[in-house]
């Protein structure tokens, strides 16, 4: 079920968005977008995210999320989110070939990363997400995809995103790492799968 975590739509147009539990996978299955969002280069994209509720204390960490799409939009992950102002987000997008690590904070975008990438629709990614410091990694299936410096947000939880996509899902969800206050190494697993 999704207890534990908190829809958040963003993206005014054909929304509200639904979220389910579908074979085992969490699934995101309406376009919603903020019809502004269509060029390749806005970087707000505006639609839906998923929130986990737990995670506000959350520093460093290592978020791990396995996603696919069936349709060509946009999916990602946001992460170090305090709120729907303020947040780190790695989203890819098949249609308009890319893959991108933007920031908002204080309701401003900005980008840190992209390239050209498009991914495969209907593929499974493993997607891995490093937050340590300043320092913030992506990879997927294991290979690296971005690393930059940023130190504008400190901590925060976790959130599965979609942008204009009737075939999101994820799977799979975990976050390990320290909390804030110097507490030892602790996992907190994020289970999705309802068996």
């Amino acid at each position: 079920d999704l207890s534990g975590w908190t829809v958040v739509d963003e993206g005014w147009n054909a929304g509200p968005s639904n979220w389910s539990v579908v074979g085992g996978e969490l699934a995101e299955s309406t376009e919603i977008t903020d019809r502004t969002g269509s060029a390749p280069d806005d970087l707000p994209k505006l639609g839906t995210y998923l929130r986990y509720d737990g995670g506000g204390a959350w520093s460093d960490t290592i978020t791990r999320v396995r996603l696919r799409s069936v349709d060509d939009d946009a999916i990602g992950v946001v992460f170090r989110l305090v709120d729907g102002d303020n947040f780190y987000r790695f989203s890819m997008d098949s249609q308009r070939g890319y893959r991108r690590l933007v920031k908002n904070v204080g309701g401003v975008y900005t980008l840190l990363a992209e390239d050209s990438v498009a991914f495969n629709p209907g593929q499974s990614y493993a997607l891995e997400i490093s937050a340590q410091g300043s320092t913030l990694e992506v990879r997927i299936d294991g290979a690296p995809v971005f690393s930059v410096q940023d130190s504008d947000l400190t901590g925060g939880t976790i959130g599965l995103y979609n942008w204009a996509n009737s075939g999101a899902y994820f799977d799979d969800v975990s976050v390990e790492g320290l909390m804030a206050g110097g507490l030892p190494p602790t996992i907190d697993a994020v289970t999705v799968d309802p068996s």
